[in-house]
């Protein structure tokens, strides 16, 4: 299976259909058991929000932690900390309180907010947008697709939301038990809508 530049690829299947294992692959946390696969391109896996994340740490220490984590330099992250606040929507005394006191869905849209500023040539998004509001998820699946144009990013996405997929994707790959059974467009994402449920 080939992959381009730019491509957008939703990874549909039911659960341990090994969609959260390539994306492991892709992003060279796991080796293959065999074949091969060839990556050109910067790659920023995103499979947990606020992995990484120490509650100890203010809001802000962890934002530069986690970014240069995934590869942004440390001048660039401290040039762009203000625009990743405000994106966040976390005012700046919530951003110099230590992460503990922080909600769930604060700590997600910090996480989402500093992974979706980093410019990459390939982003893996798995199972990362349920952690938020609606109207934060909606802004930061339109800011995705803003980047993804002006950067000619290739975007890997697995979810069991369908909205997601069909907003962010423009091609389909159904997987089960760790093989590729079909590869198309956002149609079948509704041909295999009973076995994913």
């Amino acid at each position: 299976m080939k992959i381009n530049q730019s491509d957008r690829v939703a990874f549909i299947g039911r659960n341990r259909s090994g969609k959260t294992t390539l994306m492991h692959i892709i992003s060279n946390i796991l080796r293959p058991t065999k074949g091969n696969i060839w990556i050109k391109g910067k790659v920023v896996p995103i499979f947990g929000l606020g992995v990484g994340f120490n509650n100890i740490l203010s809001g802000k220490e962890n934002l530069i932690l986690n970014a240069t984590s995934l590869g942004a330099p440390y001048s660039w992250v401290k040039n762009n900390i203000q625009a990743i606040q405000e994106f966040s929507e976390i005012d700046d005394s919530s951003l110099n309180m230590p992460l503990k006191f922080y909600s769930n869905g604060m700590k997600a849209r910090l996480a989402l907010s500093i992974a979706i500023s980093i410019r990459s040539e390939i982003l893996i998004l798995d199972e990362v947008l349920d952690g938020v509001d609606v109207f934060f998820k909606r802004k930061t699946l339109d800011k995705i697709i803003e980047n993804a144009l002006k950067y000619n990013t290739t975007l890997l996405v697995v979810s069991h939301d369908e909205d997601v997929l069909k907003i962010l994707c423009t091609s389909v790959v159904y997987l089960k038990n760790g093989m590729i059974m079909e590869r198309g467009g956002l149609d079948l994402i509704d041909k295999y809508k009973n076995e994913l449920n």
